[in-house]
């Protein structure tokens, strides 16, 4: 079967790559593919970079191109919901995206899918809330109101969706959660991404010379995304192990 995994950052896929074994193709795109033959399946992997746009021009490709029969959205979530541990998984049953007065909401029917994950791992089933632009998880909270299961939010998972579910694709969408509900990540190192979204090491490096008084939340952030980036792995391998 193919199988295309949708991640924004490099980070988040390092124990997917490692694991599968995955190797880098030639530079055939603005984006970093990378390809795995994993558990008798075909595995591509894409990083789109920051954003819903970037996420969809970057699923669009990989739909044209290798003609995947399965989209998995796998990354890095910040907790909405009380209880968050860090690295916890959360598989979507709802993918919302949210403007500051609703939510455009898309239901995902994977519970059977949810319920196999289950029995092998530790998941929870809920909610992903994509953002178009950063805001403060108190003012998220306002919009949703509670009427969503452990949400969880990021800034592509609903573009990807959308897409997926229009191409008549099954869609599945995992989360390990980076930070709690009380925890904020600083505003500032959001901006790691050049200009199309894609994570840049060089304005990472120049964030932090700059900016030192950022390096105690970046080594904290580090050490999160670690327990989240193994957690992740585990989620996307026994699902696709599920196939």
């Amino acid at each position: 079967m193919r199988v295309a995994i949708v991640s924004a950052f490099p980070q988040e896929v390092r124990a997917i790559v490692r694991n599968t074994g995955a190797t880098r193709k030639r530079k055939e795109c603005v984006f970093d593919v990378f390809h795995a033959r994993y558990s008798s399946h075909d595995i591509t992997l894409i990083l789109t970079g920051m954003g819903s746009r970037s996420a969809e021009k970057a699923l669009a490709y990989v739909v044209e191109k290798y003609v995947p029969e399965i989209i998995l959205s796998a990354g890095f979530g910040g907790a909405l919901y009380d209880g968050a541990r860090i690295g916890e998984i959360i598989v979507a049953s709802k993918v919302l995206s949210l403007d500051d007065r609703a939510a455009d909401v898309l239901e995902l029917r994977n519970g059977d899918v949810i319920e196999k994950l289950s029995r092998n791992l530790s998941v929870r089933e809920g909610s992903i809330v994509t953002i178009e632009k950063w805001k403060q998880k108190s003012e998220i909270r306002k919009v949703i109101a509670g009427e969503f299961p452990l949400p969880v939010c990021d800034m592509e998972t609903f573009g990807i969706a959308k897409l997926s579910l229009e191409k008549n694709l099954p869609f599945f969408a995992v989360r390990s959660i980076t930070d709690r509900s009380d925890e904020e990540v600083p505003l500032d190192l959001l901006n790691v991404s050049d200009d199309s979204g894609r994570y840049s090491l060089r304005r990472a490096i120049k964030l932090l010379l700059f900016k030192p008084r950022l390096i105690p939340g970046s080594i904290k952030l580090g050490i999160h995304a670690h327990i989240a980036g193994r957690s992740l792995w585990q989620a996307v391998s026994c699902l696709i192990d599920s196939l």
